[in-house]
């Protein structure tokens, strides 16, 4: 595939993960309102209390680790929202980023000082992602439980968005020097 092509498939898909993460703190929001009115509304959407994936059922799957959303403790909720508000924040946020790495790309800025500041700020988020993902609450029918891991993935891309920005930085010192040179 053509480099332009690629680039051109990247915003389309960085644009519609865009869109998703939007459309998801829509229903969350809607979610957060329905379980204030009236937390019955929510008995058909089921929370797999390990995982917290949601999903919207008429139906349990009869897994022990499965709740009703309108069963969970109020703490609970609310802690598991937020948290799921901010990291969908910060996807956008590093969504953003790439976007503008990868116009600078199609403008043939790619070893730009901007592009290492737009690297080293997605790295930055990933270690917010990892900081929000470690920590885990649930509550249900009385019963607290909190959980603390290491979310490898996250520290990885954090890893990775600062490894490229250090990357950049050499391909941006090698540009400028090579523009020197007559």
């Amino acid at each position: 595939m053509e480099r332009n092509q690629i680039l051109k498939l990247s915003v389309l898909v960085f644009k519609a993960l865009r869109v998703f993460c939007i459309i998801a703190l829509g229903i969350l929001a809607v979610v957060a309102v329905m379980w204030h009115i009236s937390p019955d509304t929510l008995q058909s959407v089921y929370l797999d209390k390990d995982t917290l994936y949601y999903q919207y059922s008429g139906q349990s799957a009869g897994t022990e680790a499965e709740i009703s959303l309108n069963e969970m403790g109020q703490a609970a909720f609310y802690f598991n929202s937020l948290k799921l508000a901010i990291i969908l924040l910060v996807l956008l946020y590093i969504f953003q980023r790439a976007l503008r790495i990868i116009r600078s790309m199609k403008s043939l800025q790619t070893f730009r000082d901007n592009n290492v500041r737009q690297f080293q700020k997605i790295g930055s988020a990933f270690l917010v992602l990892a900081l929000f993902n470690t920590f885990y609450f649930m509550e249900v029918s009385g019963h607290a439980v909190i959980n603390f891991m290491v979310p490898f993935n996250s520290l990885l891309a954090a890893l990775l968005g600062f490894l490229l920005a250090e990357i950049f930085k050499e391909g941006n010192r090698l540009m400028e020097e090579n523009q020197l040179t007559v």
